[in-house]
């Protein structure tokens, strides 16, 4: 599986068979790159403007927004977890589905804006993820520190953060990328895209953060 960061929450998945995933696409936000691409399936974690614009998305895809299973295509399984944007169970701002695809082999996690560590019973229907990709840019999410002990609980074989401060969004209130990696002592090198396979996720760090597609 090819893995690509579009920026902010939003990732590309491509499976060997040719199955492309697009994950909380954020349409017009900050000066992130403007997209509009092709998709079989598109995951909506929240209904907030910078996660949910599946017009962006071209082609007739499937759209996964509710607390469910799904089997959308042959070669991928996805389930939808009910969690928090907050640490008030949604009083301040609503809910939040962690997704879990289940990919050649491999469990991949995407949190969404997941505001709070989650629970030990949401901890048990997430399972242990293979890649979790993993908010840690704080005020909307969880912060560096939570993102640690939501680590501490799902155990990931890999580690991506997402949702943090960049050069594309300078003035939304959360932190950088540099203060997760540091908390982590992970290097700061940028991946431009990850080929994943069941058989290489323990070569690899634990914490592997990625560059924004142009």
């Amino acid at each position: 599986m090819i893995l690509e960061y579009l920026g902010h929450a939003s990732f590309r998945m491509e499976t060997e068979q040719g199955t492309v995933i697009v994950t909380d696409p954020y349409g017009s936000f900050y000066s992130f790159p403007a997209r509009s691409l092709p998709a079989d399936i598109c995951t909506v974690s929240h209904d907030h403007h910078d996660h949910n614009a599946v017009d962006t998305i071209t082609g007739c895809p499937q759209i996964i927004r509710k607390e469910g299973k799904y089997r959308p295509a042959d070669d991928v399984k996805i389930t939808a977890i009910p969690t928090w944007h907050d640490e008030e169970q949604g009083a301040k701002r609503g809910p939040n589905l962690v997704f879990v695809y289940e990919v050649e082999g491999m469990r991949i996690v995407h949190c969404g804006d997941l505001g709070h560590v989650p629970t030990k019973e949401q901890a048990k229907l997430i399972g242990k993820p293979d890649v979790l990709l993993l908010p840690v840019g704080g005020f909307y999410t969880i912060d560096p520190k939570q993102s640690m002990e939501t680590m501490e609980l799902l155990r990931p074989t890999l580690t991506i953060p997402m949702h943090y401060r960049t050069a594309f969004n300078e003035d939304m209130p959360i932190q950088p990328l540099a203060t997760f990696l540091q908390l982590t002592g992970a290097a700061d090198t940028l991946h431009p895209m990850l080929r994943l396979t069941q058989k290489d996720m323990t070569q690899r760090d634990a914490v592997m953060a990625m560059e924004i597609l142009p």
